[in-house]
């Protein structure tokens, strides 16, 4: 399991909330806060924190953000998170972008530009959705989150080609289980 090291803009609930659950994952975490008070809350909650302004690029940069894998807006301002996003993308060539999107109508600006966007409302009703559709996979993958990890994996090996997943899951180690 290869350790990202991901900087997160917004310390608020769900700043937080993601930080503690990468950081549980054994993940490098950054979380930009700028309200001193929250960034108390972040690091309480045993993320890392730099406290400073997220559209702001010394900060950007003191928060390491150059050699970062992931980059996450997460505040509850969407203003905020795309200027944060832009600056990922344009002034620190961070390839995965990824932005709370607090209301609708703005996830295709951000697209647009090249950011992915987690729409708060649509997220929400996908998990919703997927607790009535799926009760038992929404619970294993649940479960899963607090005592192992889901990888997705391309198998580019040609010796693999022709084989049926059967015969796949004979060569994967004990722990190991498809599920798709």
């Amino acid at each position: 399991n290869m350790s990202l090291r991901i900087n997160i803009v917004g310390g608020g609930v769900v700043g937080r909330y993601l930080a503690v659950r990468l950081t549980e994952r054994g993940d490098d975490i950054r979380v930009i806060e700028q309200d001193e008070r929250q960034a108390r809350a972040v690091e309480e909650s045993g993320a890392r924190v730099v406290v400073g302004d997220g559209t702001d690029v010394e900060t950007l940069e003191a928060a390491g953000t150059a050699g970062v894998d992931v980059f996450v807006a997460a505040t509850g301002d969407d203003d905020t998170n795309l200027l944060a996003a832009q600056l990922a993308l344009s002034r620190f060539d961070i390839d995965r972008v990824i932005a709370r999107v607090n209301r609708d109508e703005n996830a295709g600006p951000f697209e647009e530009l090249g950011i992915h966007a987690i729409s708060t409302s649509e997220a929400t009703a996908r998990e919703l959705d997927n607790r009535i559709e799926r009760p038992s996979f929404t619970g294993f993958i649940e479960e899963l989150s607090h005592s192992g990890d889901a990888q997705e994996l391309e198998l580019r090996n040609s010796e693999y080609d022709g084989r049926t997943i059967g015969e796949l899951d004979d060569l994967l180690p004990e722990q190991c289980l498809i599920v798709m």
